[in-house]
């Protein structure tokens, strides 16, 4: 999780390290505008890269107090982010607790990685976002609404906790998309990904 006021926890740091890490490799570029997204109904819209999300029940959407956080974060740097948090969401503000969950929707500039191509630029945008932690096993393929994803999963050792992540990656309309799931255990993990058929994509690529 990003450094959040009120909810912050530093354990929690892991899942959205990423935006301090990109503070500075998008040091010169401006930072998203959120206007073309929502959640409405318990349905997230994206009308700029075109999709449709209906997140897990009963989570606590910290959007806005998170992207507050990481603009905090760009300015104390002095560097403008090109790095985007579309969708911020928790269950149990203590990481350690059994139950605790987070999902993340986040985004960066396909330009970021000029010289790969689109598979290596989605496993890294997939390692950014939980960066600190080690990959599981290969990575797998996915596809939802005809939209195919990068699909990794990640552990993250702390003390006698295990922090488990699964992260979707795509390209989308020149953005690097993806949707990360983490909890303390494996199968609320599996359980949130399953969310990920809800995804509904329109329009052009």
């Amino acid at each position: 999780m990003p450094a959040l006021p009120m909810l912050y926890n530093p354990r929690m740091k892991w899942l959205f390290s990423a935006a301090v890490l990109l503070l500075i490799a998008a040091a010169n570029a401006s930072a998203l505008d959120p206007a073309e997204d929502m959640l409405k109904n318990g349905v997230y819209s994206n009308a700029d890269l075109g999709f449709r999300y209906t997140p897990p029940a009963k989570v606590q959407d910290i959007t806005a107090s998170a992207r507050a956080q990481i603009q905090k974060q760009a300015a104390a740097a002095h560097h403008p982010t090109r790095f985007g948090l579309l969708l911020a969401m928790f269950f149990d503000e203590d990481d350690t607790a059994p139950d605790w969950l987070s999902i993340a929707i986040e985004t960066l500039p396909r330009s970021v990685w000029p010289d790969l191509d689109d598979s290596h630029a989605e496993s890294l945008m997939n390692a950014s976002v939980v960066r600190g932690a080690r990959s599981v096993g290969q990575n797998e393929s996915a596809t939802f609404s005809g939209q195919k994803f990068v699909v990794t999963r990640f552990e993250l050792h702390e003390d006698s906790l295990t922090k488990h992540s699964t992260v979707y990656g795509t390209v989308r309309r020149g953005k690097l998309l993806s949707f990360a799931f983490a909890a303390n255990a494996t199968e609320p993990v599996d359980k949130m990904a399953e969310t990920m058929k809800s995804l509904s994509f329109s329009g052009p690529n």
